[in-house]
């Protein structure tokens, strides 16, 4: 291809894919930048949909689990005892604009979902920064409520009222697994457990550098599912790489 072998094509590609992974390691792990200018309208299109909704919730947390081959080595850490595979995992943050708004990962496989946000330093960063102070986060109960993060109801005390909040923002909580769902429909490379192989492929690489792309194609698109259930318009390419220039 392009008068090049195929092993020069291969070692072009893999360094493009690096380059790209430096630099869009902190925009990818938060762009607070374009989050604050657009928290109000977040909430707002979360409250739209979510009748009687946690009011200033602007974004959903989750840990996603991407099956990789067994390693040769470390088999214990990389292995999800809930999905009963090796695996990394992510942890993201996804607006109702449709974007991915904070990638976190990897991590091995094993490890809870508060460990990965305890490691993210997230929460921290939302907490030291005035414009996220009665902003939340919500997540499933492994994530608590905090003064930036929020979850279901739960316990033998939960009424009625609770119940019913629990069963809204489960309804647009959902999409979450829209989103990831995403990312394996354009680059379907995440998906093929056989070909995740950590110690000689970028395989971590790779699925953030999916996310990127995922985004891009929900902005070339002018929305995706995301968006259009809340009716929240994506940022424009300039919006979403301004902090990034």
């Amino acid at each position: 291809m392009f008068g090049r072998a195929s092993a020069t094509s291969c070692h072009i590609f893999y360094f493009v894919v690096e380059f790209l992974d430096e630099k869009l390691a902190e925009f990818l792990f938060f762009d607070a930048d374009r989050i604050i200018k657009n928290l109000d309208r977040y909430c707002a299109a979360i409250a739209a949909k979510a009748t009687g909704s946690i009011e200033g919730v602007w974004g959903f947390i989750d840990g996603t689990v991407r099956p990789i081959c067994r390693p040769s080595k470390g088999q214990q850490a990389m292995h999800n005892g809930h999905k009963r595979v090796h695996a990394m995992k992510f942890q993201t943050v996804v607006t109702p604009d449709g974007i991915i708004s904070h990638l976190f990962g990897p991590v091995d496989g094993r490890r809870h979902d508060l460990f990965i946000l305890n490691q993210s330093g997230l929460k921290t960063q939302l907490e030291i920064n005035p414009s996220f102070h009665n902003k939340l986060i919500y997540g499933d109960p492994a994530y608590g409520c905090t003064n930036v993060f929020c979850c279901p109801y739960k316990g033998c005390r939960v009424n009625a009222p609770q119940m019913e909040l629990n069963k809204d923002m489960s309804a647009v909580r959902v999409s979450v697994e829209w989103s990831y769902g995403e990312i394996t429909k354009y680059y379907s490379f995440p998906d093929y457990k056989r070909h995740q192989r950590v110690a000689t492929t970028p395989t971590a690489t790779l699925d953030k550098l999916g996310v990127f792309f995922t985004n891009c194609v929900t902005i070339a698109r002018g929305g995706s599912n995301n968006s259009k259930y809340f009716s929240c318009k994506p940022p424009t390419f300039d919006e979403y790489l301004a902090s990034y220039a």
